[in-house]
């Protein structure tokens, strides 16, 4: 009953807040209806004011009550209907300057009788036509030729709607009589209800955003155990990823507990490098008595347990406790509802609930939530209960359901004075704290959005039965649908039997198409079932909202200039798709936001005939290209506005009447504004709830007034804000004189030639600075136009870019100030020679010094092409994680967070404050130790180019890399053994990469690869003089864990295995475990016997291997794996043959064993 008393009392409340709108109010007062308006308003308010005062007390079983108001809800649900026509004519008449619906005041009879009389005599020939007819015989929609291409060339072919005054004035006073006859026994009834006979409902919950987050699993420890040992010990070499099923019922926790598995530091450790088989389902049960009490009192009660708890109410608790059957989204639920008033009168009245009664068995937790969802306020039921139109699972952001709800009439955004947004986020915040919405974070984007359970979206379907209906089902069935419907989503499936279609065709005379309000499609339909929706919508009268998919004209209904209602409508257009928007669009004048997503298209001439559009989701330049944007003068967004001079509509005074613009604001082509009048009709300063300005004069045609900039002052609560190229030797008082952007957290000033720069020490909130192309500028500071203890207090990031005349940045007496910050980037500062130093007379040794104490938080430095900078050792503290220094978009130096590439810095580097880095790559740095190496702790991948002296040289014999795991080492010369010295000092090796110097012709270089059941992968390229002995666990035999070896143009790495004799099982070059081998342009190796061991081996590619013979020593059993052979050779000039020699006989030998032994569905390929 709460909720009908509810919904009586808000329906009321919009009639009264349209009649209170004045052109309104004056014709429903006007002498041609004769009402008694005044009356009827107070009369109205005073039954909404009952109802109100009812929602509080128990009235559930007053029969006589309900009929009352679902009367009384009905009628103002038409009286809604009828005022919003009469203010969509009223609107029409103010763009058109006509007056049809202007009110009748009591001026002379004359008047009144010739207006009356002449719409009197329209309305007698037109057989009582509706209030409205189209003056036009067709909509545009209907002509397939009819498809404009641009603004300039769209035929102005919209469908005006006539007004007709008799009707409408009938059909006022009608509804208007009707309401204000049903208030009176309403009235009368509720005020005879005393309190004493209601008992009082409890007070409602205050809103909340907090969320109890279950850090703890509470108990399943036994179940998770075993799961976790299940998957981290069971291994298989298979690489196939399976599935664990995670049964149980509905809301007994079987997300958390997956959640707790999948974050488990174990399982993260274990499946970087191995993945889980397992068909055995983990099934869930509800949890015992004891661990499920736990929990509920920690929903309840959070850490925060109340002394007197256990002597008072834990018995009431307990008896709930048991109710819920060890459900721990029943536990969340009804722990917050107890969480808000803890007495025992109000833990009995919910214990006592009848609710409790309807539980259909031990795993129905429904029960539970309704009685959770009894105690929301009516606003949140109505936001709940709607959320059940969108499709399961849905991710829900704030500014679509928050305009999806004020386009319902849910949010009531005070006449535009309140943002929907931030109405929607408390509302959205109150459903998270009451537990009916989960708030998450999108992993990619980083931006929140919210999720409904399952079992809450069930419910919110159940409770919304009456009013919303989801089809998203094949076997939907319209048997039981009620009359009563007036929201319907449709989430659109690739395909329907044909049993579906006639599920439709009857669902339009199930319910009552005429009055929907709500028309959602979601998803992508075929041909066919769009056709349906579209005829589906040929009915539909009332729509606040729509969503719609269109792909051409003929995708809209043939009414569709008739939906005068509508608040929000959504087209789904796709990206290859360029189309022109109805004309009729342009006359929705009710119309609040308008989402046409990032599509192509082409709107309508008039658009700006959209008065009351506050939103217009669309790529920015459709926005900037309306004319006479001014008109919709509720717009909170415009990324950007383009001053067209020459343009009927696109002069900056069209920005003036914007003031809810919002966000962020550029205007480019400022220099053809010529004058101070000419900015000031802007009104920026104005547009309190814009967070960003962007100010763009083009580089052409440059203004060099200075009074252009003074007129433009932006709103002194202004976060960011960019000047661009405004010529003028002055700057704007605003900003450079009297500051008037006293909050500004951002500046960017670039291209300027004022003789002073904006005093930024008196910006106490200023939290980044950018200077560009500033070229009068040699210093930066020292007095920065007034100093405080309190400036640059916020100051994070600092920019010089294109600053060729900049030499230092000064401090002066105040270096300590710039502390706080985090960020410095200088770009194309030729000159610059030092950063933040007390004064120019200060050497370079002492600027360096200097700098590692002023920026002690200093998280990120970025230099190109500053060649006369000099930077101290870095990273000078730990916190610096992000290093760019480049010059001619070469990086000399990329340190970000943990990785490191260093080509040829001449730099010192603080290798104690790299301990972060995991992957490192330098080249060209002889200054570098290995010892300065062995300092990054967490290293597991190096990469060395050249730097032979730092590889080769003499080392301490303790110098150890034990966590390194990849090493790559490339353009060096190694002398004789220095390459086995230098891999014995990486134990931990699971990939080794190995390239000489192409002009490597010194001595032979030995490698002994050191034993190792780690490493896996081998790649040795162009190392022309090495080695690898035969005795003593010479080759690669001792890598046991081997997989994959390449070999690529050595000349000598098999010289001395040449002799080594078929079968010989202590002398094998490769270990048995090998299954990928590539060998290329190898000279040295002749015998196919160095292979015979490799019987796991499944890739084997021999490219260019002159010397190679296969009749001596082919082992058959070395095709038992092969899946893939690739043999080739480049033709010799003077022996043609030998393109085909090797590879024919490895061929034959190779089939005539796969015949024997290669498994079913092996390949060969030659």
């Amino acid at each position: 009953m709460d909720v009908a008393v509810g919904a009586a009392s808000w329906l009321l409340g919009k009639v009264v807040t349209q009649l209170s709108d004045g052109m309104v109010a004056a014709y429903v007062a006007s002498t041609e209806l004769g009402l008694n308006m005044e009356q009827i308003k107070t009369d109205l308010a005073y039954t909404q004011g009952l109802l109100d005062a009812a929602e509080e007390r128990d009235v559930r079983n007053n029969h006589g009550l309900r009929v009352l108001l679902e009367i009384l809800t009905k009628q103002a649900d038409e009286a809604e209907d009828v005022l919003d026509e009469l203010q969509y004519f009223i609107i029409q008449d103010q763009i058109d300057g006509t007056h049809e619906a202007t009110p009748m005041v009591d001026d002379g009879l004359r008047g009144q009788v010739l207006i009356h009389g002449r719409h009197a005599l329209h309305h007698t020939t037109g057989n009582w036509l509706s209030c409205f007819c189209c003056s036009s015989a067709r909509d545009d929609v209907d002509d397939p030729h009819d498809i404009p291409k641009s603004h300039s060339d769209v035929p102005d072919h919209v469908s005006k709607l006539t007004f007709n005054r008799v009707d409408m004035s009938n059909k006022i006073k009608l509804v208007i009589e009707g309401i204000h006859a049903s208030c009176t026994p309403v009235s009368n009834l509720l005020k005879i209800i005393h309190p004493a006979v209601g008992r009082a409902l409890p007070p409602k919950r205050p809103p909340t955003s907090s969320t109890i987050t279950q850090d703890k699993l509470y108990g399943r420890e036994s179940i998770f155990n075993q799961t976790l040992d299940a998957m981290t010990n069971f291994t298989i070499y298979s690489r196939t990823l399976s599935v664990i099923p995670i049964v149980g019922p509905g809301g007994i926790g079987k997300t958390t507990f997956a959640q707790h598995l999948y974050n488990n530091k174990t399982i993260e450790a274990h499946f970087s490098i191995k993945m889980v088989k397992t068909t055995k389902p983990i099934e869930l049960q509800g949890l015992g008595d004891s661990e499920f009490f736990t929990f509920f009192e920690e929903c309840i009660f959070g850490h925060d347990k109340p002394e007197y708890y256990e002597d008072n109410i834990i018995d009431i608790a307990r008896k709930i406790s048991k109710k819920l059957k060890g459900f721990l989204l029943a536990a969340k639920s009804v722990g917050r509802l107890l969480k808000y008033r803890i007495s025992q009168e109000r833990w009995i009245e919910i214990l006592e609930r009848n609710e409790w009664q309807h539980q259909r068995n031990d795993d129905d937790i429904m029960p539970a939530l309704q009685i959770s969802y009894d105690y929301l306020p009516f606003y949140l039921k109505r936001c709940f209960s709607y959320c059940a139109l969108y499709p399961e699972d849905y991710h829900f952001n704030n500014i679509e359901i928050s305009h999806f709800w004020e386009a319902l009439g849910i949010i009531d955004s005070g006449s535009h004075k309140n943002r929907a947004e931030d109405i929607g986020l408390k509302y959205l915040g109150e459903l998270e704290g009451n537990g009916f919405l989960v708030k998450k974070v999108d992993d990619r984007t980083r931006r929140q959005y919210y999720v409904m359970h399952d079992l809450l979206h069930e419910l919110a379907q159940n409770i919304s039965s009456q009013e919303c209906i989801n089809i998203s089902s094949y076997d939907f069935r319209s048997d039981n649908i009620p009359w009563s419907i007036r929201h319907v989503s449709i989430t659109l499936q690739d395909n329907y039997e044909d049993s579906f279609e006639r599920e439709m065709e009857n669902l339009k005379r199930k319910i009552d198409i005429g009055n929907l309000r709500t028309l959602m499609l979601f998803g992508e339909g075929n041909a066919s079932m769009l056709i349906l929706i579209k005829d589906l919508l040929k009915e539909t009268k009332r729509l606040r909202v729509l969503f719609m998919h269109a792909n051409s004209l003929q995708s809209f209904p043939h009414n569709f200039s008739k939906l005068i209602h509508l608040r929000y409508l959504k087209l789904e257009i796709p990206y290859d798709v360029e189309l022109s928007l109805p004309n009729a669009v342009s006359r929705f004048y009710h119309l609040k936001f308008l989402n046409l997503g990032y599509s192509t298209c082409i709107l309508p001439k008039d658009i700006n005939h959209l008065v009351n559009l506050c939103l217009l989701n669309a790529r920015k330049e459709l926005c900037s290209n309306i004319p006479g944007i001014g008109k919709m003068k509720y717009l909170q967004r415009l990324e950007e506005y383009h001053v067209k001079k020459r343009d009927i509509g696109f002069e900056l005074s069209e920005l003036g009447d914007l003031t809810d613009l919002e966000g962020e604001l550029k205007i480019f082509n400022l220099e053809k504004v010529a004058t101070r009048e000419e900015a000031n009709k802007a009104k920026l300063i104005s547009k309190r709830n814009m967070k960003k300005l962007v100010l763009a004069w083009g580089m052409v045609q440059r203004t060099t007034r200075s009074d252009v900039l003074e007129g433009l002052q932006p709103p002194s609560n202004l976060n960011a804000l960019v000047i661009k190229n405004p010529g003028g030797s002055i700057g704007p008082s605003w900003l450079c004189g009297n500051i008037c952007v006293n909050y500004l957290k951002s500046l960017h000033i670039e291209g300027v030639s004022w003789g002073i720069l904006p005093p930024f020490g008196q910006l106490m909130q200023l939290e980044e600075l950018t200077l560009n192309n500033i070229p009068s500028t040699c210093w930066f500071g020292p007095n920065f136009g007034g100093v405080t203890q309190k400036s640059f207090s916020h100051l994070k990031k600092v920019e010089f870019v294109d600053m060729p005349e900049l030499v230092e940045w000064v401090g002066g007496a105040h270096c300590h100030l710039f502390s706080k910050i985090t960020s410095i980037r200088c770009e194309n500062c030729s000159n610059l020679s030092m950063l933040l130093v007390p004064s120019s007379r200060f050497s370079v040794s002492y600027a360096q010094d200097i700098n590692t104490r002023w920026f002690p938080n200093l998280c990120s430095l970025e230099i190109e092409n500053c060649p006369k900078l000099s930077l101290p050792p870095v990273p000078h503290t730990s916190m610096l994680t992000c290093v760019i220094v480049s010059e001619h978009k070469t990086d000399l130096l990329c340190l970000q967070e943990n990785k490191l590439i260093s080509h040829g810095y001449s730099g010192a580097l603080v290798f104690d404050n790299l301990d972060k880095v995991e992957d490192m790559r330098i080249e060209e740095m002889p200054y570098v130790s290995l010892i300065d190496l062995q300092k990054l702790s967490s290293l597991t991948r190096l990469a060395i180019k050249g730097c032979e002296s730092m590889l080769f040289s003499k080392v301490e014999e303790g110098v150890i890399f034990p966590s390194v795991q990849r090493l790559d080492i490339s353009d060096c010369c190694p002398t004789r053994n220095s390459l086995t010295k230098l891999l014995n000092r990486f134990p931990a090796l699971t990939e080794f990469h190995l390239t000489f110097s192409s002009s490597d012709v010194g001595e032979e270089a030995v490698l002994q690869l050191p034993s190792s059941n780690l490493l896996s992968y081998v790649r040795i390229w162009c190392c022309k003089n090495l080695v690898l002995p035969v005795a003593d666990g010479g080759g690669l035999h001792d890598l046991s864990s081997l997989q994959e070896v390449e070999i690529r143009g050595c000349g000598k790495m098999f010289d001395r295995w040449s002799m080594v004799e078929a079968g010989a099982r202590s002398n094998k070059f490769f270990p048995a475990s090998l299954r990928e081998l590539n060998i290329s342009d190898e000279s040295s190796i002749q015998s196919i016997a160095l292979l015979t061991n490799l019987t796991s081996l499944t890739h084997l590619t021999v490219i260019n291997c002159d010397n190679l013979t296969v009749d001596d020593g082919f082992d058959p059993l070395i095709t038992c794996s092969l899946k893939e052979l690739v043999v080739y050779n480049s033709p010799k000039a003077d022996d043609e043959t030998h393109l085909y020699s090797v590879a024919d006989d490895f061929f034959l030998q190779v089939a005539t064993s796969m015949m024997k032994v290669i498994p079913a569905g092996g390949s060969c390929e030659l």
